[in-house]
C-alpha cells in the first residue's frame, strides 16, 4: 500500500474510532500517533534485551556521544525516546495529565545528574514519582535521518516491574536491535523474552555485545552457539545473522574522535 493510500486508510480509522459510543479512546490515540509517524517519516528503533548486556551503551555508541546513564544497577522501569534536535534537551513525563512536565536544558555531564532523579533505582525506586517515559532532544546524524531511539528497561532483572513494562511498550515499536552478551551465554529469560517480541516487532537485529571479553576462537564459537539457539528457538527455516560489536569500545573511539 502507498504512503498516501495508507494515510487516507489511517484517517478514516480515526474517524471511525472518534466515535464514543464504541469506546475505542485508547486505540484511537494509538490510530493518531501511526498516523503522525507515517507523515513525518520517523521511524522507531527499539534497543531490547537482558539487564547488563550494555543496551544503554550501545545508544551511546549509535549517538557517539555517552548520553544515556549506564549503571552497575538495575535502572528502572522508564523507557527513554532519542529525539533529533539541535540543542540538547529533555523532557520527564508523567502517568498522571495533572503532573506537569519537567524540563531540563544544560550540558551532558548536568544532565546525568538530572536523570538519576526519575531513572534510577536508587532515584525512583519502583517509579514511585509515576513517570511514564523521558524524551531526549540531541544533534545526532543518525537521529536526522528520521530514527527515533528508544532505549528499553533490562528484562530479567532484580524488578519484575521492569520486563513488564518493556512488553506492554513492545506495540509502539518499527523494528528492535536485541542485545545479548557471551558472558553468559543467551538465557530462558532472554530466549522466552525474544518467542514473545518474536510476532510484535516487525524486524529484528541481533546484536552479540562486549566481544572484547573473547578472542578470536571463542568469538566464532559464541557466535555459532548464539545463532543456532536462536533458530532453533524461534524454529525459524533460515540462518539469521548476528552482529558483534564492543559498544564499550566503540563510544571510547567516537568520544575520542
Amino acid at each position: 500500500m502507498e504512503k498516501n493510500n495508507l494515510l487516507e486508510a489511517l484517517n478514516q480509522l480515526i474517524q471511525i474510532t472518534s466515535n464514543n459510543n464504541l469506546n475505542l479512546i485508547n486505540f484511537k490515540e494509538k490510530v493518531e500517533e501511526l498516523h503522525l509517524r507515517l507523515q513525518e517519516g520517523k521511524f522507531h528503533l527499539a534497543v531490547l534485551g537482558q539487564f547488563k548486556r550494555g543496551k544503554s551503551t550501545l545508544v551511546n555508541a549509535l549517538l557517539g556521544e555517552k548520553l544515556m546513564p549506564t549503571a552497575v544497577l538495575p535502572l528502572t522501569a522508564i523507557p527513554t525516546f532519542i529525539y533529533y534536535n539541535e540543542k540538547l534537551f529533555v523532557k520527564i513525563c508523567f502517568l498522571s495529565k495533572i503532573s506537569k512536565e519537567e524540563i531540563f536544558e544544560g550540558s551532558i555531564d548536568e544532565l546525568k545528574v538530572f536523570l538519576d532523579k526519575y531513572v534510577t533505582e536508587s532515584g525512583n525506586p519502583e517509579n514511585k514519582l509515576g513517570v511514564s517515559h523521558v524524551e531526549i532532544y540531541f544533534p545526532s546524524n543518525l537521529l536526522k535521518k528520521g530514527f527515533i531511539l528508544i532505549d528499553t528497561p533490562g528484562i530479567g532483572s532484580t524488578y519484575k516491574h521492569n520486563t513488564e513494562m518493556t512488553i506492554n511498550f513492545l506495540p509502539q515499536c518499527d523494528a528492535a536491535l536485541f542485545v545479548t552478551s557471551p558472558d553468559p551465554p543467551i538465557t530462558e529469560i532472554e530466549l522466552n523474552f525474544l518467542k514473545e517480541i518474536f510476532s510484535s516487532v516487525p524486524k529484528i537485529f541481533f546484536v552479540l555485545n562486549k566481544i572484547d571479553y573473547l578472542d578470536e576462537d571463542e568469538l566464532i564459537t559464541s557466535l555459532n552457539f548464539l545463532k543456532k539457539v536462536i533458530k532453533d528457538e524461534l524454529k525459524l527455516q533460515k540462518d539469521i545473522e548476528v552482529f558483534p560489536v564492543s559498544a564499550k569500545r566503540a563510544v571510547k573511539a567516537k568520544v575520542k574522535n
